[in-house]
C-alpha cells in the first residue's frame, strides 16, 4: 500500500497485455460502490438523483455538492474529478467538450526539419512544455487497428484513451497520438502493424460537426499550417474512435490509431 494515497499496489503479470488498467488498483471500474478514480469526470445535474444517494440528491437541491460547476450546450454539470456509476452498474458521468485553446503557444511549434522525424518532434514538442511520451510501446492505449494482426483494441482502451487525452488537455498539457492514413502496408507500420504517423494533440471542443480534439501537425515547416487548429481536428466517431483531416494534406484523413501516454500520467 502506499499511505500517501491509500492506494494498493498490486504485481501483474498480464499487466503489459493491459496496460490501460492502473497499477494502482482498488478495484477495476468499481471503486467505493461506484467510484472511479480514472476516468470521465462530468455529471449532469439531472443525473444526480440517479446515483441513488438522497443526502446528496438533498445536498444538490439545497446549494449544491461542493464540486466546481461547468456549463455546456445548455447544460449543467459537476467537475467530480473521477467516474461515477449508478446502483445499476451504468456510467452516469461523461466527458464534455468545453473549448480548450492550444495549450502549447503557436510561437513553440516544432517544424519537420527540426528532426526530420514526426515521433522525434513530437517528443521534442512535448518538451517544449517540459513533457515526454512513454516510449515504450506496450503502455499505449490503442484505439483503432487494421485486421488481426498488431496489437488489440477493447472498449476498455479506447476509453483510457479518450480520457487520457482529456486529462492531458484540461491540465495544460499536450499528448502525443499515433495516426493512421494509410500510407504503408501492414508489414511496414509499427508495432501495431496500423500506426502511419505520430501528431501532438495541444486542445478540445465542439461545433457543428461534433466534438472534437485539436493537434499541432509537425510534420511542415510552415508555422502558421502546422498550427491551424481550424483544420486539424479529430473528431470522436459513435465507435469511439477519433477521424479528422490535417492542414498536411487536402486529401489525407487520420484515424487515431493508439495514445502515448505522457510519463507523469502512469
Amino acid at each position: 500500500m502506499t499511505p500517501r494515497l491509500g492506494r494498493y499496489k498490486s504485481l501483474d503479470p498480464l499487466a503489459a497485455s493491459f496496460p490501460w488498467n492502473s497499477p494502482f488498483a482498488y478495484a477495476e471500474n468499481r471503486v467505493i460502490d461506484g467510484l472511479d478514480l480514472e476516468g470521465r469526470e462530468y455529471i449532469r445535474f439531472d443525473k444526480v438523483a440517479d446515483i441513488g444517494n438522497s443526502l446528496l440528491t438533498y445536498y444538490h437541491n439545497n446549494g449544491g455538492l461542493g464540486f466546481p460547476v461547468v456549463e455546456y450546450k445548455g447544460n449543467k454539470y459537476y467537475n467530480l474529478g473521477f467516474h461515477l456509476k449508478n446502483p445499476n452498474s451504468e456510467q452516469i458521468t461523461e466527458w464534455v467538450y468545453t473549448p480548450i485553446t492550444p495549450v502549447i503557444p503557436k510561437d513553440n511549434f516544432v517544424n519537420w526539419s527540426t528532426k526530420n522525424d514526426c515521433y522525434a518532434n513530437c517528443q521534442e514538442q512535448l518538451g517544449k512544455q517540459g513533457n515526454s511520451s512513454d516510449a515504450y510501446w506496450p503502455s499505449a492505449f490503442q484505439m483503432f487497428k487494421q485486421g488481426n494482426s498488431g496489437k488489440g483494441v477493447t472498449d476498455a482502451s479506447k476509453l483510457a484513451g479518450l480520457d487520457a487525452l482529456h486529462r492531458a488537455v484540461e491540465g495544460g498539457g499536450g499528448i502525443m497520438v499515433g495516426v493512421d492514413y494509410g500510407a504503408t502496408t501492414s508489414d511496414d507500420k509499427n508495432l501495431d502493424k496500423t500506426t502511419d504517423h505520430f501528431i501532438t494533440i495541444v486542445g478540445r471542443g465542439s461545433d457543428d460537426n461534433g466534438e472534437f480534439f485539436t493537434f499541432y501537425e509537425n510534420a511542415v515547416n510552415d508555422k502558421d499550417k502546422g498550427t491551424d487548429v481550424s483544420t486539424n481536428r479529430l473528431y470522436i466517431q459513435s465507435d469511439g474512435t477519433l477521424k479528422g483531416n490535417t492542414s498536411w494534406g487536402s486529401n489525407i484523413t487520420f484515424t487515431v490509431t493508439q495514445v502515448r501516454p505522457n510519463k507523469e500520467d502512469e
